[in-house]
């Protein structure tokens, strides 16, 4: 597996599922914007139901506040279940071991978010034990000078990136693969990119050059606009705002589908089932 092979996929991928890719996001952000409003109604209720009942002069209820505060929790991990399940649709329906229709996509999605959460959660208590064992080694090396301070950055650096290639295809082995089991998730990415580390990394080092040009191409043009408002120029502004607004978002979304795409393309070509799809379609 090459770099090239992986941008390849990836492009491919994208062009085939393109339209599939596309409405997946949208279904997602409508999805999010019914959660968002449903939220804000089911405070502002409570809180003008409160207000009603309150005495004049009355101070918020300690009640009242920890209800807020629940719902706000609660607000906060249907919106990470939403969001894994965006992606875990994506990956499925970018995969070219599946070739998973638009429904067969949207219900793997949402099957596979409550993993994908526990993941998450996994995450970042090992981030959390990897920054206090990392803090510790940076600040032996710290008492070395500035030399010990380069290179406990470099080698935190490399850490980093090393586990974020690792673990690089855990969200599309868990619609793809039907993995359930969050810990098996995590080894089974481990397992299938030993020794492919350097291939993935140089790939997301493409991928993010790429998608940099993207947002230079958005950003760029309006910088004249910008200038020419410090200026005393008012004229051009509205017209650059809307160019910036519109090819933020648009950018945005092929980012995510093409990330999505290249996850599932790795994901193929490791577990050998890449020419085995190839061959089916």
């Amino acid at each position: 597996m090459g770099v090239g092979d992986i941008i390849s996929d990836t492009f491919a991928r994208m062009r085939e599922r393109f339209w599939g890719l596309l409405g997946l996001w949208f279904v997602f952000l409508a999805i999010m914007l019914v959660a968002m409003a449903v939220f804000f109604m089911t405070v502002g209720g409570s809180m003008f139901a409160f207000a009603g009942a309150m005495e004049p002069g009355g101070g918020m209820g300690a009640g009242l506040t920890a209800g807020v505060v629940l719902m706000a929790i609660a607000f906060y991990v249907v919106y990470l279940l939403i969001a894994v399940a965006q992606y875990a649709a994506m990956n499925a329906m970018a995969s070219p071991i599946t070739n998973a229709s638009f429904g067969d996509a949207l219900g793997v999605g949402f099957r596979s978010s409550p993993t994908l959460l526990l993941v998450m959660v996994l995450f970042v208590i090992a981030y959390f034990v990897f920054a206090l064992v990392a803090g510790m080694v940076f600040a032996l090396l710290a008492q070395m000078g500035t030399a010990g301070s380069i290179i406990g950055g470099v080698l935190l650096l490399a850490a980093i990136l090393y586990l974020a290639c690792r673990l690089a295809i855990v969200f599309p082995i868990v619609p793809v693969d039907g993995v359930r089991n969050p810990i098996t998730a995590i080894a089974r990415s481990w397992s299938l990119t030993r020794g492919h580390g350097l291939a993935i990394f140089l790939a997301f080092v493409v991928f993010a050059i790429i998608a940099g040009v993207l947002i230079a191409i958005v950003f760029v043009p309006s910088m004249g606009s910008l200038a020419a408002l410090e200026g005393g120029d008012v004229s051009a502004i509205g017209g650059a705002m809307a160019f910036m607004f519109v090819g933020f978002i648009v950018v945005s979304v092929l980012i995510a589908m093409a990330y999505s795409a290249m996850l599932s393309s790795i994901h193929a070509r490791l577990t050998g089932e890449h020419r085995v799809a190839e061959t089916f379609e």
